[in-house]
């Protein structure tokens, strides 16, 4: 008996043993993603939704950003590594301010200059942090905005992936094949301002290249910084990610047609598109809903300028006349900031107005919102469209005039000048929309195509390929 009592002791020791070691070794082999992004909801959000995925297929993920969007990210139940406040985000407000007041070429130059020197920050913060960290990381993905991004990288060792939540342009001039019938980017041209025209044609080159001139300074202001952090050899702002496996959030059909490299992996937008709009209304909190619901017969307007852009007293006024009807009900996402411009104005009981709703989302898939204002960020226009809503485009500053430009050439909204709008003509421009079946109809060829480019579940699938096999 006694010797019985120690054999099956041992047994359960060597048992656990065995469990331990599993254990381990399971450990040892799991896959580790890091995302590195700048804290712009408009950024990480479409990391959220890729590591959300490979979280889901049981990978350990880790987002790397500042602590100005720790609590953000966190309410996704994905784990966030803190690089400490970025001081360079404080001044943010009014370089959005300024940007939004600037001409086209002007606000995008102020915007990318902002963005290279927040490298010295997030490059030493990140790299300090990450190697106290001593993960095993298999793969990075990387925000295309963050240009410290691959340098982290080749500084630690780890294999890169970029993620461009932007258009597809926006990966640079000499990444993407020359395409000259389609606009030059920053340019504010649709497609159909070229049609036939030979000779406004044959200008794209010499475009292409009177902006890689302007844009030069980019290089150097950049270099400047990189050379500090120890990269002695040059390189240029538009080749930064050749090498590297792209992952763009955009999809033909609002894009225009282009050839693109192998290397450049266009997905569609980070979402769920097994996802019932069911689901996605779902999401919303049951006051936002109930107020969604409360009153029969009436379309939504839903109205929202991103969480960069910044509408001026006269934007905001020319839009609250717009709003102003008995004909829809309106909810607007505004700021404090913004929303003072309307203080002492009365707010009719059709119009709520909202620091943040709980679901852009649940909004773009209930079937009572018919309309989206917007400031045409890529995110946003890409989500309203897959669930159904057409949109009306202000744009704002930099890609976003792209963006609006591509989103009236497909049809399935209209773009208006942030400047010359008047109330009248938006007033206008919402009841066509709710009118027109066109819009609609529109939106359902659109979706086709994006359902083609895979959503989040190839962008994940890509993420495990090149885990697996490396990006070369």
């Amino acid at each position: 008996m006694f010797r019985l009592s120690i054999s099956l002791r041992a047994l359960n020791v060597v048992a656990l043993l065995l469990l331990i070691s599993v254990f381990v070794a399971a450990e040892a082999t799991t896959n580790t993603a890091l995302f590195i992004a700048i804290p712009y909801v408009g950024h990480v959000n479409p990391l959220i939704s890729q590591a959300l995925e490979l979280q889901r297929r049981g990978w350990k993920v880790y987002i790397v950003s500042c602590s100005q969007i720790n609590a953000y990210v966190e309410t996704y139940s994905v784990e966030f590594i803190d690089i400490g406040h970025c001081p360079w985000i404080d001044g943010s407000k009014i370089i959005h301010e300024r940007a939004s007041g600037m001409p086209k070429i002007a606000g995008f130059k102020l915007l990318i200059e902002w963005l290279i020197d927040a490298y010295p920050y997030m490059y030493n913060a990140t790299v300090s942090v990450l190697r106290d960290k001593q993960l095993n990381v298999t793969v990075a993905i990387v925000d295309s905005a963050t240009n410290a991004g691959i340098d982290i990288c080749n500084t630690l060792n780890i294999s890169c992936i970029i993620n461009n939540p932007d258009i597809l342009s926006f990966v640079g001039f000499e990444v993407l094949e020359p395409a000259d019938y389609n606009p030059v980017s920053f340019m504010n041209n649709s497609i159909h301002t070229l049609g036939t025209n030979t000779i406004m044609r044959a200008y794209q080159p010499l475009m292409r290249l009177l902006l890689r001139i302007r844009f030069r300074g980019f290089d150097s202001r950049w270099n400047k910084y990189r050379t500090n952090a120890g990269f002695t050899k040059p390189l240029s702002l538009w080749s930064y990610f050749l090498g590297h496996v792209i992952l763009s959030n955009t999809a033909f059909g609002l894009e225009y047609p282009r050839p693109i490299p192998l290397h450049i992996q266009l997905t569609g937008p980070m979402l769920n598109m097994s996802m019932s709009k069911e689901g996605y209304v779902n999401q919303l909190s049951v006051h936002d809903r109930q107020w969604i619901e409360e009153e029969n017969g009436k379309p939504i307007i839903y109205v929202s300028a991103g969480t960069t852009a910044s509408l001026s007293k006269e934007q905001v006024h020319k839009l609250f006349d717009a709003l102003s009807s008995d004909k829809y009900r309106v909810t607007w996402k505004l700021s404090k900031n913004e929303a003072r411009h309307l203080s002492g104005s009365y707010v009719p009981k059709s119009i709520r107005i909202v620091e943040w709703v709980s679901s852009s989302l649940g909004y773009f898939a209930h079937d009572r919102v018919k309309v989206f204002i917007s400031h045409c960020g890529i995110n946003s226009v890409y989500e309203s469209v897959w669930l159904d809503t057409p949109i009306i485009c202000l744009p704002m500053f930099a890609d976003q005039y792209d963006m609006g430009h591509q989103v009236s050439d497909a049809g399935v909204g209209i773009l208006l000048d942030k400047v010359k709008f008047t109330s009248n003509e938006l007033r206008t421009k919402i009841e066509e929309i709710l009118k027109n079946k066109n819009y609609s109809l529109n939106i359902k060829r659109v979706q086709a195509q994006i359902k083609l480019h895979g959503g989040v579940q190839r962008a994940a699938d890509i993420i495990e390929t090149v885990a697996q096999v490396g990006s070369d």
